[in-house]
């Protein structure tokens, strides 16, 4: 039987920019170690600016902070919370505002190519290569950290502190920071990343944003209610060279009842697209016998061959089938 541990990581991958002609450096990130699924956690990225020789800067007003979360987290925006420290500018915790994503720079909108700050974020910086939905947030501070010398070496840092989801999930969490005011331009922007792991567990199934998913959804956003169809990929695992693979299904409702389904059948033979790609479309209430008004709390699946000898699974008995959280039925 193939497993996937009941344990989750995330890399918080890193990005700074600054209009400054100098070297900006990641010294560090602090991950919290034992996370729980709808715990508060706080990461705190560490900044260092090396000021050219030749350069004298102005740190500048007006900082803008990104940090990219999955779009589950739907009320990100509710609980989340930055706080911005430069001990060597006489800054410590000063906390910054949320700013409405769909914002378009009041000043130098040009610089931005007159687009808002998330869909320039989406379209410049993506996702961090995850595999999931994932929903760019921003906070702004506006402080005076005066003039920096040409050769003085300043630390920044930014404390995020958010509640994460009910998930089990691994992502790439993003966090950026430039100068609000002034826009990204091309000739200061320069990405600098470190990676760290985020682990969460206790939490509802399991969601792998950071590797090749082994089984996703058409649409991307689905409801149970729906009939959408279950993506598999069999790549590197014991169903890989399959010609037929069956997808298997445990619903757990509302009042806690746990329903099966492996019947390996018409009703669950997967086609096969090529050589380790399968889909089924399913109608899940109709494949479980369920009326119309039942509501399945959580959906799980697993895949396996002819025989039920080879089994692609996990802990939780399949894999956690997200549905879009304003969208439960």
């Amino acid at each position: 039987m193939y497993s996937r541990k009941h344990k989750i990581t995330a890399y918080a991958l890193l990005t700074f920019a600054l209009a400054v002609a100098s070297c900006i450096t990641v010294t560090d990130i602090i991950i919290p170690t034992g996370v729980n699924a709808g715990d508060t956690a706080e990461v705190t990225a560490k900044f260092k600016i090396d000021v050219d020789a030749q350069t004298s800067i102005n740190a500048g007003t007006d900082l803008l902070a990104a940090i990219l979360v999955p779009t589950l987290w739907a009320d990100f925006a509710d609980n989340a919370e930055a706080y911005f420290t430069c001990s060597d500018k006489g800054a410590s915790n000063l906390k910054m505002t949320y700013l409405d994503p769909a914002t378009v720079s009041p000043t130098h909108s040009s610089n931005w190519g007159g687009a808002s700050v998330r869909d320039w974020y989406n379209a410049n910086k993506g996702f961090m290569d995850n595999y999931g939905k994932m929903t760019w947030h921003f906070f702004t501070i506006d402080l005076d950290l005066s003039s920096v010398p040409a050769g003085e070496t300043v630390n920044l840092e930014i404390r995020y502190k958010f509640k994460t989801g009910p998930e089990n999930i691994s992502f790439n969490l993003g966090v950026g920071i430039m100068q609000w005011d002034d826009g990204p331009h091309d000739w200061c922007y320069k990405a600098h990343e470190k990676s760290a792991v985020f682990t969460v567990t206790g939490g509802d199934g399991f969601l792998d944003y950071v590797s090749k998913p082994v089984m996703n959804t058409t649409p991307s956003d689905i409801r149970y209610g729906d009939v959408f169809s279950i993506n598999f990929s069999a790549l590197e695992t014991v169903l890989e060279g399959e010609s037929k693979v069956y997808v298997g299904l445990k619903a757990i409702m509302q009042d806690g009842t746990v329903i099966t389904y492996d019947k390996k059948d018409s009703s669950t033979l997967m086609r096969q697209d090529d050589e380790t790609s399968y889909h089924r479309y399913l109608y899940p209430k109709l494949l479980l016998g369920l009326k119309q008004d039942a509501v399945i709390k959580a959906l799980f699946v697993n895949f396996s061959n002819s025989s039920g000898d080879k089994v692609v699974t996990t802990t939780d008995g399949g894999y956690y089938v997200t549905q879009s959280p304003d969208t439960i039925r």
